[in-house]
């Protein structure tokens, strides 16, 4: 999950549970005050960004952009140390039908480098970290 996914299923969940709380304090329905909730969520402090999103300028964001952009990029480097020449496999998703968890695990092979935030494998292929397991 990247970090814009983190932030787009937060705001989502936060919207959900506003609905649900309006929904059970009030007999009226919630979509007819969805734009208050929206604005009252643009106009609340957000502790990830330090103040409230409709405060926020352009500046604001291209400073935020840079410092997550080097952080994940601190932390993929990291991630890349730790399973450089280590045996891995590369989870993919079992048919339907497939006996066991929703995932299998490839056959064995190492991580060789790192293209942008996905790792070259021994075998050739370049593959995203959450697909990445280390085998022991």
């Amino acid at each position: 999950q990247t970090y814009a996914t983190a932030i787009v299923d937060r705001f989502i969940r936060t919207i959900k549970e506003k609905l649900e709380r309006y929904q059970k304090l009030n007999e009226s329905k919630a979509i007819m005050v969805i734009k208050e909730i929206v604005e009252g969520y643009n106009n609340a402090f957000h502790r990830m960004i330090g103040k409230a999103p409709n405060e926020m300028t352009k500046e604001d964001v291209e400073k935020l952009a840079l410092e997550k952009r080097k952080h994940n990029n601190e932390v993929m480097a990291k991630f890349f140390d730790d399973v450089q020449g280590k045996k891995v496999g590369v989870l993919s998703k079992k048919n339907v039908f497939d006996k066991g968890d929703k995932f299998k695990l490839g056959k064995e092979t190492k991580v060789v480098d790192m293209e942008g935030y996905n790792f070259k494998l021994a075998n050739g292929r370049t593959e995203p970290p959450k697909q990445i397991q280390i085998l022991k």
